[in-house]
This record gives C-alpha cells, sequence and structure tokens, in this order.
C-alpha cells in the first residue's frame, strides 16, 4: 500500500482539509458529553469534585493518606447530599451548577 493512502486509512498523518479550531473543540465538547453521559451519577459528583478543585485522580492517589482521605470523605457526603435532593444553600450556587427551582406559580 501506498504511503499516502495508509496514512490516511491508520488516521496518522496530516489531512486533505484538516479540521478547524471549532470542529476539533465541537469532537471534545461531543467526546465529554458522552464520557458524562455513560458516567453514575456517584462518578459525575467525583469528577465535578475533583475538577473544581483542579485535581485528578492521579493527583488525589499521590496525595497523603489522611489528606487523601478527607476528601473522599467530602466527596461521599457531597454523593449523599444530591442523591438525598439537599441542596445547601441556594442563594449562593456554585457558578455554572443549576438549581433546579419549581416553576413559578400561575397566581402571579
Amino acid at each position: 500500500m501506498s504511503n499516502p493512502i495508509w496514512m490516511m486509512q491508520s488516521g496518522a498523518g496530516s489531512y486533505i482539509n484538516p479540521p478547524s479550531e471549532g470542529e476539533l473543540a465541537a469532537k471534545a465538547t461531543e467526546r465529554q458529553f458522552s464520557d458524562f453521559s455513560n458516567m453514575s451519577l456517584g462518578d459525575f459528583i467525583r469528577a465535578r469534585y475533583l475538577a473544581r478543585h483542579h485535581l485528578s485522580e492521579d493527583q488525589l492517589a499521590a496525595m497523603p493518606e489522611g489528606e487523601r482521605e478527607a476528601i473522599e470523605k467530602e466527596i461521599a457526603e457531597d454523593i449523599k447530599r444530591e442523591m438525598a435532593g439537599v441542596v445547601q444553600d441556594k442563594s449562593h450556587p456554585e457558578e455554572g451548577d443549576p438549581i433546579l427551582e419549581p416553576p413559578p406559580s400561575a397566581e402571579a
């Protein structure tokens, strides 16, 4: 097989029409959505906690035992709280976190 054809089939090498930054960003968003949609609620809450605290699973695993256990405890509490449907303080939601409110009454 000639080299350009092999490169096209293997996904390696350059594109005839390279994807734009917007197309690459859309693919990344699609991949991220797919990853999140395939997670359990507990896994999603865990991933969100780690992202908010700028941590990866590897960084968490590398922490000293006491520090890691404290974070794991916070994550477990977040999971319990959210699975129970409890939001601690609706007056100060974290930015980007939608809080589902009941629809306004029709009496207005």
